[in-house]
C-alpha cells in the first residue's frame, strides 16, 4: 500500500525531518528522537481519500495520529515560529502560522516531485502524467497549549494533482497508478505491512464521476470494490506488492467537464455563418 501513499508520506517524512533537530536542542532527552521513533510512536495512521475527476487526483489524509514526543516537538516548532516570540505556549494564532509554513515548505517539494523526472509517470489520466502538485490545506489538532505538555497529536493533509492535458469532454477517463517500480525494486516492499497499519484507503470518483468496477485491476483490487468506491486496510497489503506490473488502474465514467456543443468541431464556422446571415438580412431592410 505504501506505494499509492507516496505522497502523503513523503508529507509526514518532512515533518520527521525537522523534528529531530527541535527534539536535540530543546527537549532534555539523552537520546535525539529521529523519524523511526515517530513511526514506531504512531497511534493510527488514519484514512486516505483519492479522489479521481476527469483531469485532477484530489488526495486527503486526515486523522494522522502521532505520539506525545512527535506532539512535544511539533509545539516547539510552532512556538514562535513566524513571530520569534518563544514563550513556551502555542496559541491558536501561532498553530495557524505554523500550518501555513508547512503548506509552503509541502508545497515547494511537491512542486519538485512534480517535475522529477524519476517520479513521471507514476500516476497517468489517458496515459498523460501529471502536470502540477498543489496543496490545498494542512491541519492539526491537539498543538495548541504549553510546549512540553503531553497528549496526541492528529494531522492531516490535503493535496491535488492536476493534468491539464487530459482532454475533458470525454465522458470516460483511465487511471492507472504505478509506483511498483519505483518502490517494489528498491527492496521497500517488506516495509509495508509496516507502514500501513491501520491506515484505511479510499479510492473513488470526484463529483460527477464513478468508478467502472468491471475495469478495475489487478483482480485482488477489483475485491475490494464495494458501493462504487476502492477501499483497502491494513490487511491488503500484499494486494500492492504481491505482483509485478500496473499497481493499479481503472476507469472513469461521468459527464465532460466542458459544456457539450450543439455540432462540436463546427462552433466556430456555425457562429460565423450566423454572423453573415445578421448582415444580409440588415442589408435587405
Amino acid at each position: 500500500m505504501r506505494n499509492v501513499l507516496v505522497l502523503g508520506l513523503v508529507a509526514i517524512t518532512l515533518v520527521g525531518m525537522a523534528l529531530p533537530a527541535t527534539a536535540q536542542d530543546e527537549t532534555a532527552d539523552d537520546e535525539p528522537r529521529n523519524f523511526e521513533t515517530y513511526l514506531s510512536e504512531a497511534h493510527s495512521w488514519g484514512s486516505l481519500g483519492i479522489h479521481v475527476g476527469p483531469d485532477f487526483v484530489a488526495i486527503d489524509w486526515s486523522g494522522i495520529t502521532l505520539g506525545e514526543n512527535a506532539s512535544s516537538d511539533l509545539r516547539h516548532l510552532a512556538d514562535g515560529a513566524i513571530s520569534g516570540d518563544k514563550d513556551g505556549q502555542v496559541d491558536e494564532s501561532e498553530l495557524d502560522d505554523f500550518t501555513f509554513g508547512l503548506s509552503a515548505i509541502f508545497q515547494n517539494t511537491f512542486g519538485k516531485f512534480a517535475n522529477n523526472h524519476a517520479f513521471s509517470g507514476f500516476v497517468l489520466i489517458d496515459q498523460a502524467e501529471a502536470q502540477g502538485v498543489e496543496v490545498t490545506g494542512v491541519d492539526a489538532d491537539g498543538l495548541t497549549g504549553d510546549v512540553d505538555q503531553g497528549g496526541l497529536v492528529t494531522v492531516g493533509i490535503q493535496l491535488r494533482i492536476a493534468f491539464p492535458n487530459v482532454d475533458d469532454y470525454r465522458d470516460v477517463h483511465t487511471v492507472r497508478f504505478d509506483l511498483g517500480s519505483y518502490f517494489i525494486q528498491e527492496g521497500n516492499e517488506e516495509e509495508a505491512d509496516r507502514l500501513a497499519g491501520d491506515l484505511t484507503l479510499t479510492v473513488d470518483g470526484a463529483d460527477g464521476w464513478t468508478i467502472d468496477g468491471a475495469s478495475v485491476n489487478p483482480q485482488c483490487a477489483a475485491d475490494s470494490f464495494q458501493d462504487g468506491r476502492l477501499v483497502f486496510e491494513g490487511d491488503d497489503v500484499a494486494c500492492f506488492t504481491g505482483h509485478d506490473g500496473v499497481l493499479l488502474s481503472f476507469a472513469i465514467n461521468g459527464d465532460g467537464q466542458r459544456e457539450k456543443n450543439f455540432l462540436p468541431g463546427f462552433e466556430a464556422a456555425f457562429v460565423a455563418l450566423a454572423l453573415v446571415g445578421v448582415v444580409a438580412l440588415r442589408r435587405r431592410l
